[in-house]
């Protein structure tokens, strides 16, 4: 694990011929790794306070004319994450 912690544990159970429950609680109770899963985290800059504020009164505006528009919102925050590091972010 520590020579090729980009391996999944999936892929090792499969090597080691043991389940994959029992790998995760070995890892956790025996050795104390704990699971993790990769976020890409982007630093907020000033100008992002005034843009998410514009949106914010432009929604509104919209809102306001519109009462069928909050019924038909559809907001996403998908993303696909590879064991590679590669991250494909979907809006």
């Amino acid at each position: 694990m520590q020579r090729s912690p980009q391996r999944s544990a999936r892929r090792y159970s499969l090597t080691m011929k043991i389940g994959l429950r029992s790998l995760h609680r070995i890892l956790k109770a025996d050795l104390k790794f704990h699971l993790y899963k990769l976020q890409v985290v982007r630093c907020l800059r000033p100008v992002d306070r005034q843009m998410r504020i514009a949106f914010c009164a432009q929604l509104q505006g919209i809102i306001a004319e519109n009462n069928n528009v909050l019924p038909n919102l559809l907001l996403s925050d998908e993303a696909h994450f590879h064991l590679t590091g590669f991250v494909k972010k979907q809006n």
